[in-house]
């Protein structure tokens, strides 16, 4: 799975590669990638794009939980998972980058799915409203206005990548 942020000139501004696990019990995603350039950080990008994969894992593939690699070191992107999205860490793994550097395995439950009430359902639409809001308003933001190195790829990902 792939997600994708564009600004207006449908230029990509981040990304998110999310995968299932194949044959595994209890049926689970993973988060091989996230990343968003430097220029569009703070915008809640990051956050739209796991939430999506997360939404697609649970709708698609009834995915009971995700999970994701990060290096230790990483605290923005730890900061994100662990205070927005409520990843736990798991376990470390010693020398998991070709680096040598460790990377904290950590883990997201998502809720079992309630029986909708209409309540319930006018929130979800009103939720997929904002996620067209915030691809809207990245859609809307000029690169122009930045720094002319900053309008090139960043090659570095974000510091809320996660690499398998």
């Amino acid at each position: 799975m792939i997600h994708v942020a564009e600004n207006h000139k449908g230029q990509i501004v981040g990304y998110v590669l999310a995968k299932m696990e194949e044959d595994a019990t209890p049926a689970h995603g993973h988060i091989t990638s996230l990343a968003v350039l430097r220029t569009h950080r703070k915008c809640g990008i990051a956050t739209q794009l796991m939430r999506q994969a997360h939404a697609r894992m649970q709708e698609s593939f009834g995915a009971e939980y995700c999970s994701l690699h990060v290096r230790y070191t990483n605290v923005a992107a730890i900061h994100l998972y662990t205070q927005t999205l409520g990843y736990k860490v798991m376990d470390v793994e010693k020398g998991y980058y070709a680096d040598g550097e460790d990377a904290y395995s950590m883990r997201v439950d998502f809720e079992k799915p309630k029986p909708e009430t209409k309540k319930k359902a006018s929130k979800a639409v009103k939720a997929q409203a904002n996620v067209a809001e915030v691809t809207e308003a990245v859609k809307n933001v000029d690169l122009n206005a930045a720094a002319p190195e900053a309008a090139a790829p960043a090659a570095e990902e974000d510091p809320a990548t996660a690499t398998a």
